[in-house]
C-alpha cells in the first residue's frame, strides 16, 4: 500500500474515531442537560401541586384542588399526567374525571416508583415516562400528617424529535468535518508524496546508471535539501565516472598514437545517429559508452603492430580482430556495464555476415553495435592514420554508399549521409 493511501486512511480513521468520541460526549451530556432540567422543572411542579393539594386538602376543598391540577395539566410542556390521591392511594384529583375514586395502584402500577423510567399508557396512549411522586402534609396540632401523594410524568418521547433533529445536525457537521478533513489530507500527501515521488523517480534513474539525472524538487523543505544533497552526490558520482572513461580512453590513445581521440569523435557521431533513430536514454548512453571503450582491447594487442607503416600480415590482422574480445572482456566484470559488452563485441561485425569475431550478418548484429560501425569507418576515414590517404567528407559519404549492405546497414547509413548534409558535411 502507497504511503499516501496509508496516510490517508490512517487520518480518516484518526479523525472518524475523534468526532465520534465528541458526538458521544456532546449526546451524553446534552442527555445529562436535558434530564437535568425535566427534573428541576418536574419537581418544581411537583412541589407546587403538593402546596397547594395541602392546603386545599387541609380545607377539604377538593373542587378547587381539581381546579388546579386541571389548570396545571393543560398548560403548554403539561407533565404526562398529574394526578393526586389521598392516603389510602385513591385518586382525589386529576385529568380524567372518569378515574376519580379509583386506587392508583391497580390502575397505574408502573407510576409507583418515583424517579424510574418506563412504558405506562396514560389515556391510551403509551409513552415512555420518568415519574415523579412528592407526599402532601397538612398540619395537625401543629405537627405534619401525611394526608396523601402527588404524582407526575414527563414523557420523554417529546423530547425526542429534537433531539433527533440536533443529532442529525451534529451528524452533519461530523460529515463535512471528515470531508474536509480528507480534502486537508489529500492535499498535504500530495505535498508529501509529490516530491517524494520524484526522490523515489531519482533514485531508480541513479540505481539504473543514469548518473547525469538531477532530482527537481520545488518545495522549499527538508525534501529540496535532501533533493539538493542527492543531485550533489550524484554529480560526483559522474565525475568519478567520467573520470574513469577518459581515464581508458587515454589508455587507448597511448596505445594507438596515431588516432588520438578517436573514441571521443566516434561517441559524439554515434550519439548523433542514435538520436536520430530515437534510441532510449539507456540505449544512447550504452552506445556512447561502448564507443569510448570499443579500442580497450587493444591494450592485449603487440605494440608493434600499431607502429608499423608497411602492410599488416595475416598474422596481425588475427591479433587485431582479438580485440573486441579482449575489450568485452575488461569491461565484462563491471556489472553497470553489462550492456555495453555486446555493442563492443559487435562493433566489428559486417552487415554482409563477413566481419568478426562472430560472422554474425544484418539485423543479428546490435543495433548499437550497427550504428558504432559507420561511426568509427567514417572517423578512421576523415582523419589521418599513418600513411593512410585521409579522405573528404564527400569521399567518405561515397565509400559508405558503395558498402551500404556489405559492411554497413543500409537504412542508418541513410540515416548518417543525412545528418551530414544537414551539417554541411556533403
Amino acid at each position: 500500500m502507497k504511503i499516501k493511501t496509508q496516510f490517508l486512511l490512517s487520518i480518516i480513521f484518526v479523525t472518524a474515531i475523534a468526532i465520534a468520541s465528541a458526538v458521544y460526549v456532546s449526546v451524553n451530556d446534552m442527555r445529562r442537560v436535558l434530564r437535568h432540567e425535566i427534573d428541576s422543572r418536574m419537581n418544581y411542579m411537583v412541589n407546587s401541586a403538593r402546596d397547594a393539594a395541602g392546603e386545599d386538602m387541609a380545607k377539604n376543598d377538593i373542587p378547587s384542588l381539581e381546579s388546579y391540577i386541571t389548570k396545571e395539566s393543560s398548560r403548554t410542556g403539561a407533565p404526562a399526567y398529574l394526578f393526586v390521591a389521598d392516603r389510602y392511594g385513591n385518586i382525589i384529583a386529576g385529568g380524567n374525571q372518569k378515574e376519580r375514586g379509583a386506587d392508583i395502584a391497580s390502575l397505574y402500577p408502573a407510576i409507583m416508583k418515583p424517579g424510574e423510567t418506563g412504558e405506562i399508557r396514560i389515556n391510551g396512549t403509551a409513552g415512555d415516562i420518568i415519574s415523579y411522586i412528592a407526599p402532601v402534609f397538612i398540619k395537625e396540632n401543629g405537627k405534619d400528617f401525611e394526608t396523601g401523594k402527588v404524582y407526575a410524568g414527563y414523557d420523554k418521547s417529546r423530547d425526542e424529535g429534537p433531539m433527533e433533529n440536533m443529532l442529525i445536525k451534529i451528524g452533519s457537521v461530523a460529515g463535512g468535518l471528515i470531508i474536509v478533513s480528507i480534502c486537508l489530507t489529500v492535499i498535504i500527501t500530495g505535498r508529501i508524496t509529490t516530491p517524494l515521488n520524484r526522490l523515489l523517480e531519482g533514485t531508480q534513474r541513479i540505481a539504473a546508471g543514469d548518473l547525469k539525472f538531477k532530482i527537481k524538487v520545488r518545495e522549499k523543505n527538508e525534501f529540496q535539501a535532501l533533493a539538493n544533497s542527492f543531485n550533489q552526490m550524484t554529480g560526483k558520482l559522474n565525475d568519478y565516472y567520467e573520470g574513469i572513461l577518459n581515464a581508458f580512453m587515454i589508455a587507448v590513445d597511448t596505445k594507438n598514437k596515431y588516432s588520438p581521440s578517436h573514441s571521443m569523435r566516434v561517441a559524439r557521431t554515434a550519439v548523433k545517429i542514435g538520436k536520430a533513430m530515437n534510441l532510449g536514454e539507456r540505449q544512447l548512453e550504452n552506445l556512447r559508452i561502448a564507443a569510448i571503450l570499443m579500442d580497450i582491447g587493444n591494450i592485449g594487442v603487440q605494440d608493434n603492430i600499431f607502429e608499423k607503416k608497411e602492410l599488416l600480415t595475416a598474422e596481425d590482422f588475427i591479433q587485431i580482430q582479438r580485440h573486441p574480445e579482449i575489450g568485452a572482456k575488461i569491461i565484462r566484470n563491471i556489472p553497470d556495464l553489462n550492456g555495453v559488452v555486446p555493442i563492443i563485441m559487435e562493433h566489428h561485425e559486417r552487415y554482409d555476415g563477413m566481419g568478426y569475431p562472430g560472422g554474425l550478418k544484418g539485423p543479428d548484429i546490435m543495433t548499437e553495435s550497427r550504428v558504432l560501425a559507420i561511426a568509427d569507418a567514417y572517423d578512421a576515414m576523415i582523419t589521418e592514420h599513418g600513411n593512410r590517404k585521409v579522405l573528404t567528407a564527400q569521399e567518405a559519404i561515397n565509400e559508405l554508399r558503395e558498402n551500404r549492405g556489405k559492411q554497413f546497414d543500409p537504412a542508418i547509413t541513410e540515416i548518417f549521409i543525412g545528418i551530414l548534409s544537414g551539417e554541411g558535411e556533403a
